[in-house]
């Protein structure tokens, strides 16, 4: 299987959200997302479907832009930290299974890596990264019955031991290693930029070409 989430019609303003009713299908994977109408309307979490490429403008009024350029359609992922702690996060896809997921493409989006580079998350609530910073995404596979298989780190940025990495292409995640028994993937972030809820940094990030394989 391949999802590449091209066959998604999106609006014309490029992506879509609260219009998802909280999920939505791109080949056999199945996407979750929680809109909350209150207060001018605001993700809870979630994936969310998009082919937007503004690498300038700063903030959650770009929240759907991967930074670097796309090749069509991909998903925006957004991992709620405030709410990680208390209750099933939104940021998972589920799979038929059994399913190993081969890997997946993955990139910043422009909210994140100017919050990362400079500081401007249009809050004013992160700060420029320094030596010793990081922030990662944390893809962790379980089977249909609920057991964990796995987990598999990306390091969005890295600023230690004297690198100063941020992540400004696509990349690739091999996911192999969760097994051939994959149901569910869950999408989390850690990073050393922490306030009182949770990680400053926004967590979000793109991915797109979820490859995985079925078995009989």
């Amino acid at each position: 299987g391949y999802a590449d989430f091209e066959d998604i019609p999106l609006p014309e303003t490029g992506y879509m959200d609260e219009e998802l009713l909280g999920v939505f299908k791109s080949d056999d994977i199945i996407f979750a997302s929680e809109w909350v109408s209150e207060y001018g309307g605001y993700s809870n979490g979630g994936i969310y479907p998009s082919n937007l490429n503004d690498s300038i403008t700063t903030g959650i009024i770009n929240q759907y832009s991967s930074y670097a350029k796309p090749d069509g359609k991909f998903a925006v992922v957004h991992y709620n930290d405030f709410i990680s702690g208390s209750e099933d996060n939104y940021a998972s896809f589920i799979l038929p299974e059994p399913t190993m997921v081969e890997g997946l493409k993955i990139a910043n989006t422009t909210y994140t890596y100017w919050a990362i580079k400079t500081g401007d998350d249009g809050f004013g609530s992160c700060r420029a990264y320094k030596d010793g910073d990081w922030v990662k995404v944390t893809f962790t596979g379980y089977d249909a019955c609920g057991e964990l298989l796995g987990s598999v780190d990306y390091y969005l940025a890295d600023f230690r031991d004297g690198k100063s990495f941020i992540l400004d292409s696509w990349d690739y995640v091999d996911l192999t290693t969760l097994g051939r028994y994959v149901h569910k993937v869950k999408i989390s972030f850690s990073g050393t930029d922490i306030g009182d809820y949770g990680l400053n940094t926004p967590t979000y990030c793109a991915i797109d070409d979820i490859c995985y394989r079925i078995y009989d």
